[in-house]
């Protein structure tokens, strides 16, 4: 399968997503200990057809959890959703039956 978005799109998605997960938690003020799953199941289809693949969710939500650990450590100067495009680009342009595949 080929990649089909570029880095940009999915940053966009990604910033879709947290808008709407800002909206979803606002009576708790963005707290949700469960996000990872959360932003998994808000953008496994969209970030999949970005993508040229199907994604499952539940490891789309372990790999959000290992990308925020690893910017968190790098400090990157890169705000969350690009650094997040770049690693998933990374991680999912791989061949067919790699990582998120169901």
């Amino acid at each position: 399968m080929t990649v089909v978005g570029t880095p940009a799109q999915i940053a966009q998605l990604l910033r879709e997503a947290g808008t709407a997960h800002h909206r979803a938690f606002a009576a708790t003020n963005g707290d949700d200990p469960d996000w990872p799953e959360w932003y998994a199941l808000h953008l496994v289809e969209p970030l999949g057809r970005l993508l040229g693949r199907t994604l499952a969710a539940q490891v789309l939500a372990a790999d959000l959890k290992a990308v925020d650990r690893e910017q968190r450590a790098a400090g990157s100067a890169l705000g969350w959703p690009e650094y997040y495009a770049a690693w998933i680009l990374e991680r999912y342009s791989g061949t067919e039956g790699g990582p998120g595949v169901l």
